[in-house]
């Protein structure tokens, strides 16, 4: 059996749900776009970063060979229906995929390590620099859905992604064509309640509720009152993707497991500590500051339309040390004061 194969085989054991194989050549279109946007794009990167991202070298001198890994994330939870004082969270964070397909990516340059006697390897899922989804791509691994996600033929978009770099060479893979240039679909467009895809593969990290979730700043007022019941990411142009349905939970017990929905009540309760104890070993309590995921929950609370909601916003009010828990409990409060008991 040759060494693809094998690789194959030994991904298929480690419960890697699809795997491909690019060269580490230069991303020589990326870097050059990313040149191009450098200090004025939606997501601005500073110009000396870029060749790192581009560049498999940068972290594997005499690198050969990309392989990529996805790991499915869906569960039977992405489509459940909202819940009263709690909030939901995106699906690829229920769990810590990035950090299960890294230690399965790890395992899998040992065993490729033994079978040859090569120990030039680089793992990444997520934190590292390099830029996955430019990878995938070239490795067949899946297709640019037109909200700017690798989309595969099994899995749709419920993939996290994960990238193993190594000096040997291994036989390619073919890029696909994209069927969403086929079909004409703008369902993901269209269905972006912020606008935030303002044209095909082109989104305003800035519009996106996913990334506002995320950052430590005031949440602008006309994105408040469609926050909704979200407490961490949003994933509306995945549900409604067509290419998204008829998919199956693969993993179970995975690291970094959290309750969905999340109790929006005791998030805002939580201490430092008990933050850590809940979301620490997530990419949530990794990435994240405490602060602005009880932003998060307040907003969704003050979205509620839910009498219990003003009071419970109400305990936190007086706290003006944090300038974004302050903005997000004013508005909360305003928005909520006509339905109190």
């Amino acid at each position: 059996m040759n060494l693809k194969k094998l690789i194959i085989e030994k991904a298929g054991e480690l419960k890697i749900d699809k795997i491909g194989f690019t060269d580490a050549s230069v991303l020589e279109r990326t870097q050059l776009e990313l040149s191009k946007r450098a200090g004025i794009s939606y997501f601005p990167i500073a110009p000396g970063k870029i060749w790192k991202k581009c560049t498999p070298e940068g972290k594997l001198p005499g690198a050969q060979t990309v392989i990529v890994g996805a790991l499915n994330y869906f569960t039977e939870k992405v489509f459940a229906p909202s819940v009263p004082l709690k909030g939901r969270v995106s699906p690829y964070t229920h769990a810590d995929y990035y950090q299960a397909l890294e230690d399965k990516l790890k395992t899998l340059a040992e065993f490729i390590g033994k079978e040859t006697g090569s120990h030039g390897f680089y793992c990444q899922s997520c934190y590292g620099e390099l830029r996955e989804k430019e990878f995938a791509a070239r490795a067949g691994l899946g297709w640019y859905g037109r909200n700017g996600v690798i989309m595969t033929r099994e899995f749709g978009a419920w993939v996290v992604l994960g990238l193993l770099v190594t000096d040997l060479f291994i036989e390619r893979d073919e890029p696909l064509s994209n069927p969403c240039e086929a079909s004409g679909c703008r369902k993901c467009i269209d269905s972006c309640p912020t606008g935030a895809i303002e044209a095909p593969y082109q989104v305003n990290v800035f519009k996106c509720l996913q990334g506002v979730t995320e950052n430590f700043k005031s949440v602008p007022d006309e994105l408040k009152s469609i926050w909704g019941d979200r407490f961490y990411g949003c994933s509306i142009c995945l549900y409604v993707c067509p290419f998204n349905k008829g998919v199956i939970n693969s993993h179970q017990n995975l690291p970094g497991a959290i309750e969905v929905p999340v109790d929006l009540k005791a998030v805002l309760l939580m201490s430092d500590e008990e933050f850590q104890k809940v979301y620490g070993a997530n990419q949530i309590g990794q990435r994240r500051k405490k602060e602005a995921l009880q932003r998060n929950a307040v907003l969704a609370l003050g979205n509620s339309q839910c009498p219990a909601a003003f009071e419970i916003i109400s305990r936190f009010a007086d706290n003006r040390d944090c300038e974004i828990m302050m903005d997000a409990c004013d508005w909360a409060m305003a928005r909520l004061q006509n339905i109190r008991k």
